[in-house]
C-alpha cells in the first residue's frame, strides 16, 4: 500500500510503500509519460516533469532515497 505525507516545509510529498508498490507506480508514471509527444514543443515539459517523477520512485524502491 501506497501512502504518502507533506514534506517538512510543505513544499513536497513523501511517498513510500514496499518494493513492488513502487514498482508499480513506476511503470505507471512512464505508461503516462508515454502517451506524449516528447518532440511536441507543447508537451515536453509535462513529459520531462513525469519523467523526472519516474527517476524519484525508482531511486526510491532502489533505496537510494
Amino acid at each position: 500500500m501506497l501512502s504518502s505525507e507533506p514534506t517538512k516545509k510543505g513544499t513536497g510529498v513523501s511517498i513510500s510503500g514496499d518494493y513492488q508498490d513502487l514498482v508499480h507506480l513506476y511503470n505507471l508514471v512512464h505508461k503516462i509519460a508515454n502517451t506524449l509527444d516528447e518532440q511536441n514543443e507543447n508537451q515536453w515539459g509535462e513529459f520531462q516533469l513525469l519523467m523526472n517523477f519516474a527517476y524519484e520512485i525508482r531511486k526510491g524502491y532502489e533505496g537510494t532515497r
